[in-house]
C-alpha cells in the first residue's frame, strides 16, 4: 500500500487516524523514533498494531512513569494501579508484547533527541 496522504490536524488525516489506517493495512514492521513515549498513546493505538510483527521504539528524551510502573508490576498490581486510567487489556497487551519481543523499546541516553520518525 502506498498511501501518500499528508498527516494534518483535519479529521481522518490526523496522526492517530492515519496511523490506525496504515497499521491495519499490511504493516509488517513499525519503527519509531520519538522524543517522548507515553503509555496513553500506546493504549489508544495498540488495537491497530495487532497484525504488525515487530514494533521498535527509540525514545530520545523521556518515557512516562507509567511505563516503568507497568514493566515492574505483576498483573494484579497493574490492574489495581491502572484501573482508573487505562484499560486492563491495554496493560496486559503491553506486557505480553514486551515479553514476546513484538514490541521493543529503548532509550537513547547519549544526547537528547526530539525528532519524530515513523517507518512502516
Amino acid at each position: 500500500m502506498n498511501d501518500l496522504t499528508f498527516f494534518t490536524n483535519e479529521p481522518e488525516r490526523d496522526l492517530y487516524s492515519r496511523f490506525s489506517n496504515i497499521l491495519r493495512n499490511n504493516t509488517q514492521f513499525f519503527d519509531v523514533l520519538v522524543g517522548y513515549f507515553r503509555t496513553s498513546g500506546f493504549f489508544k493505538l495498540y488495537p491497530a498494531m495487532g497484525d504488525t510483527e515487530v514494533t521498535r521504539i527509540l525514545v530520545g528524551l523521556n518515557v512516562d512513569s507509567k511505563l516503568v510502573e507497568i514493566v515492574n508490576l505483576s498483573h494484579k498490581e497493574a490492574k489495581e494501579a491502572f484501573s482508573e486510567t487505562v484499560v486492563e487489556q491495554g496493560v496486559r497487551t503491553f506486557i505480553n508484547w514486551l515479553r514476546s519481543g513484538k514490541i521493543e523499546i529503548r532509550m537513547y541516553v547519549e544526547a537528547p533527541i526530539h525528532a519524530k520518525v515513523y517507518i512502516m
